[in-house]
């Protein structure tokens, strides 16, 4: 992951929060509230995907014996 994609997620929700605590309209804040979890979403995706491509990545490298695989088969 790109940590200056993630750094962009971060701030976009940490941005949303501070506008949302500074609003006196509950629409507004409401609004802003949904925006920081979508943000939030984002990132956990990211990370979660990330996460799965490593862990891919090192299976791609691990050698399986022969007679394992033939068992599980």
């Amino acid at each position: 992951m790109s940590d200056n994609r993630t750094e962009r997620l971060r701030h976009s929700a940490l941005e949303c929060l501070d506008m949302a605590k500074a609003s006196t309209d509950i629409r507004v804040r409401r609004t802003l509230l949904c925006m920081v979890e979508v943000w939030t979403k984002l990132l956990d995706q990211r990370f979660v995907t990330d996460e799965v491509n490593g862990l891919v990545d090192m299976l791609d490298t691990v050698t399986v014996p022969r007679e394992s695989a033939e068992a599980a088969g």
